[in-house]
């Protein structure tokens, strides 16, 4: 007897079973005594003969959703607020709703802006139409879950207090463009005025300078030009002059300066200020006179020079010192010189009182005056007898015999204690020693001849001195230049000859 098998395939946890029965009580209870799992738990579902699955039934109905709503429950009854938050929840495609939001959010913003800059709409409308949105709140444009518990009337007023901070905002954004632009108008108009006021000063100081330069033009063409017989011998000195007053001042060591002169009279006299009152030399020197400020050598210190330092108290001649005066001369003190070339003295004077005679030098000696000046001292020379304070009787003012030579001078301030004083000496006259001393004794140069037969060794000529030698050279037209000894071993070279059998080495250049 033949008989048609009934077979079942039976689908229960990912795997397939086969059973030779379509009863589906059957099915369970084989599917329960092949796996293990009780019968209580399975049932047959999906059943099309012979197709079938088998599942495990759950004790909990409801399953997490159930179990979600009753602590949803529990935590309105803990008094939790409901969100309206669901930015960090993901949708089906993983991504975050907050970012899928600020997508939407920024076409709409774009396509807003179109219609703004078109003059199709205005900001305001573009601002409404971002943060007014469907699901009642503001600036989200996803459906809400459904799960979301949101307060329609909570929301409206969240969007309302958005949309008016909005426009404070904007408003805020438009004073502070406002007020910029007021700021901006004042600076310019500020820049405006002081322009214009610089300008004005600039005219008023341009004409001021024109009528200065007009009026020290018209002075200088009536003030006589400056006397020019200054020459510093040694060292370094600035020199101005003004109102017939000269200011000096010492830039090294010790500088000595010298009044160069035409002829001498009877009687020398000359006056200076002691500004600052500090180490002065002042006194006279003759033609062979030698400074050095490098050793510190000024007028009194060799000689052929007679000084006197009033800060010191002191007369100077030969490197010898005596005292000399009652009592420190202070600054601004007035100092006196007069050398009496009729008697061969020298006086000096402070303040107008007569401190007696300091030298005795010898009957017709030609001297000039000569100043010694320590670094940073100022005096002011007056040479002039209308600027001088104490005039002596039967004396002549330097000024009168003073040699008249070209030096570049310049004015000075009035004020002598001006701590500028120093920068506005800008005419400062440097030579060698050799060229002054040439320059010193022009005023008693004697180009004459000498009769050398009455001369035994070049000792005796050195006793004339420099000048009376150079006359003589320059009155053969020989060379003149030198110190004493070689102006007189050049000199006494020739005694015996003629002047067509001198050396040609030893001949003057002519002059064109």
């Amino acid at each position: 007897m033949h008989h048609n098998l009934l077979q079942s395939l039976i689908r229960f946890q990912n795997q397939t079973h086969v059973l030779s029965t379509h009863d589906p009580t059957r099915i369970v209870e084989s599917i329960a005594d092949t796996t293990g799992w009780p019968r209580a738990r399975l049932t047959l579902t999906q059943w099309s003969p012979p197709f079938g699955t088998v599942c495990v039934v759950s004790q909990i109905r409801g399953g997490k959703g159930g179990f979600g709503t009753l602590l949803k429950g529990q935590a309105r009854q803990a008094g939790a607020k409901a969100t309206s938050n669901f930015g960090a929840c993901r949708d089906l495609q993983g991504r975050r709703l907050q970012h899928v939001n600020q997508a939407i959010e920024g076409q709409l913003w774009l396509e807003w802006k179109r219609r703004v800059e078109a003059g199709t709409a205005t900001e305001e409308e573009m601002a409404q139409a971002l943060l007014q949105t469907d699901t009642g709140i503001a600036g989200w444009h996803l459906q809400l879950p459904a799960w979301a518990d949101v307060s329609a009337k909570k929301e409206q007023r969240k969007w309302k207090r958005a949309f008016y901070q909005w426009k404070k905002d904007r408003e805020a954004v438009r004073q502070r463009k406002e007020e910029g632009k007021r700021l901006q108008e004042r600076q310019v108009h500020a820049y405006v005025e002081a322009v214009e006021q610089a300008s004005s000063q600039v005219q008023s100081t341009l004409e001021r300078a024109l009528h200065e330069g007009l009026r020290e033009q018209k002075r200088a063409k009536m003030e006589p030009d400056p006397p020019s017989a200054l020459i510093t011998l040694s060292g370094d000195a600035t020199l101005a002059f003004e109102s017939n007053r000269w200011r000096l001042q010492s830039k090294s060591n010790f500088c000595t300066v010298g009044v160069l002169l035409q002829s001498l009279p009877d009687a020398l006299y000359y006056e200076i200020v002691v500004l600052t009152g500090g180490v002065v030399q002042v006194g006279w020197a003759n033609s062979a006179f030698q400074p050095s400020s490098e050793s510190g050598d000024g007028v009194g210190d060799c000689q052929n020079s007679w000084g006197y330092d009033g800060s010191r108290q002191i007369r100077l001649h030969d490197e010898k010192t005596a005292e000399y005066g009652t009592q420190p001369w202070q600054a601004n003190d007035v100092v006196g010189c007069l050398y009496k070339a009729i008697t061969g003295t020298i006086s000096y004077f402070v303040n107008g009182k007569d401190l007696g005679i300091a030298f005795e030098v010898g009957k017709g000696h030609s001297l000039f005056p000569v100043i010694s000046i320590n670094p940073g001292e100022i005096v002011e020379l007056r040479l002039h007898k209308d600027e001088m304070s104490h005039n002596v009787a039967s004396s002549t003012a330097i000024e009168e015999v003073m040699t008249q030579e070209d030096t570049n001078v310049e004015e000075l301030s009035d004020n002598p204690d001006d701590e500028n004083f120093e920068s506005s000496l800008d005419a400062t006259t440097n030579h060698n020693e050799a060229t002054q001393i040439e320059k010193s004794a022009k005023s008693s140069l004697v180009v004459e001849p000498l009769n050398l037969t009455d001369y035994n060794s070049v000792e005796d000529l050195k006793e004339l001195g420099l000048d009376r030698l150079k006359g003589a050279l320059m009155a053969i037209g020989v060379k003149c230049g030198g110190t004493l000894h070689e102006r007189a071993s050049r000199l006494f070279s020739l005694k015996g000859l003629d002047a067509s059998d001198f050396p040609k080495r030893l001949l003057a250049n002519k002059k064109a």
